[in-house]
């Protein structure tokens, strides 16, 4: 909603500026998140008493926080200029405090996840989106234009803060006696991987303009990205919970349950293919409903990126079993050689395809990262991708893809389709098999309580 309000009030060049500040930001909040949040997790997750490790975390965060900002005013100026977009600056400026605020309430995310208070912390990120899209609606309408979607999203984070400190205080002084160390070891290897990740991510948006592509092209490129989001927000949301579980069964010597655990995850990420074929088939029909024809060009590029999303979460879930089994260092192996390929590939193809090239190189890297982290997670952790999941996956897949470039609809009556396709691609993975009787048992007794809640 957030993305189809801005592109419509900002255009293509508008909101082309404001995806390249806020990829930068979010690239550059990822980044100092990630350097202690899944080690955070694990370690409160083994911990018998996560009081002095809450206490450590936090005051590393706050320091990590405050570098964080620096760094960016200090290259924001340098940035706009490597981009070859001076307007960057200003925009660039008024994000920084973001980071600030973003890594202290993922820090006080992690101490909640890591202590099994699942439930509480998905609060505060459903209050972060609806915060983030009414304060842009209301400082772009107040005229603020680009900057006050920027200082929407700054606001939000402030907003998210103040949530998480509703259900978790972690004590900031005096310090613990929790030595620093342990955590640094246990987040340097799994910051890399998140790091490069993160990179690899985001390369592709900074690329465009970098090789001399017009803003516009950026701004179409965004749109798809945000598009493409929806399966990354299911591994920001999923993958946290399941680093939390399966350190803990490991802590409690569950070994089974764990591999267990991790072929379940897989099978999950492997039954959101015809999800995402569904949208690929129907982006040309998907970018005009929700951000009007002079978007046009994002249908290409969402068509691309939706698959290799998919995949990505594959590559997340296998990282995190792997942080869980003390294998983080094959993860960094893995992402490593993801962002070099990447940045070869963007040089050589970017030139000659522009966007829609670095939309196939992001999503083909991503599938083949997807392979071979599977490949990982059986040699390694003894974990296989169910075969009948994936075989049905495939199928319907291609059937829904069929479905949904045959169907031409527009405006409700996509709507319609989409809603029918879902549908029929529940009723496909039933009729075939898929769902266990435990998992058609819960659903059941779910959708009774829904009901009963209900009346």
């Amino acid at each position: 909603m957030t993305a189809a309000y801005l592109t419509r009030k900002l255009g293509p060049d508008g909101y082309g500026l404001f995806s390249l500040a806020a990829g930068l930001m979010i690239f550059i909040g990822a980044t100092a998140v990630s350097l202690f949040s899944r080690g955070t997790i694990k370690l409160i997750a083994e911990a018998e008493d996560p009081g002095p490790v809450a206490t450590t975390v936090l005051r590393m965060h706050v320091a990590c926080g405050f570098a964080t900002t620096f760094i960016v005013m200090l290259l924001a100026q340098p940035l706009a200029l490597v981009l070859d977009e001076p307007r960057l600056t200003f925009y660039l400026l008024l994000f920084a405090l973001d980071p600030f605020l973003l890594v202290l309430a993922r820090a006080h995310r992690s101490i909640l996840i890591g202590t099994g208070r699942f439930r509480e912390q998905a609060v505060p990120l459903a209050v972060r989106q609806l915060a983030r899209l009414l304060l842009i609606v209301v400082l772009v309408e107040g005229g603020l234009s680009i900057a006050g979607a920027v200082l929407g999203l700054v606001g939000a984070s402030f907003v998210e803060l103040l949530a998480y400190r509703r259900f978790v205080r972690p004590r900031f002084i005096p310090a613990s006696n929790y030595p620093a160390g342990r955590i640094w070891s246990e987040a340097t290897p799994i910051f890399f991987a998140a790091l490069f990740l993160a990179l690899f991510g985001r390369v592709d948006l900074f690329a465009l303009t970098a090789l001399g592509l017009p803003t516009s092209e950026a701004g179409y490129y965004g749109a798809a990205q945000n598009l493409s989001i929806v399966p990354g927000l299911f591994a920001v949301s999923f993958t946290p919970l399941l680093l939390s579980t399966l350190s803990t069964l490991r802590r409690d010597g569950e070994h089974e349950s764990v591999r267990a655990m991790g072929r379940t995850a897989i099978r999950v990420a492997l039954g959101m293919m015809p999800f995402a074929a569904m949208v690929s088939g129907a982006s040309n029909e998907i970018v005009r409903l929700i951000f009007g024809a002079d978007f046009t060009p994002t249908g290409p590029l969402l068509a691309c990126l939706i698959v290799g999303k998919v995949a990505a979460v594959t590559i997340s879930i296998t990282f995190v079993m792997l942080i869980a089994a003390e294998r983080a260092v094959l993860s960094v192996l893995l992402a490593a050689p993801m962002l070099a390929l990447a940045l070869a590939g963007h040089l050589t193809f970017i030139p000659r395809y522009g966007a829609l090239g670095a939309a196939c190189v992001t999503a083909g890297l991503e599938i083949t990262g997807a392979l071979l982290a599977l490949v990982l997670a059986h040699r390694f952790l003894g974990v296989s991708p169910p075969g009948s999941t994936l075989a049905r996956s495939v199928l319907i897949s291609a059937a829904v893809w069929l479905a949904a470039t045959s169907w031409p609809a527009a405006g409700a009556w996509l709507v319609v389709k989409l809603a029918l396709i879902v549908a029929g691609i529940v009723v496909a993975y039933a009729l075939l098999g898929e769902f266990t009787p435990g998992e058609i048992a819960w659903f059941r007794a779910f959708v009774r309580r829904v009901c009963s809640r209900t009346a």
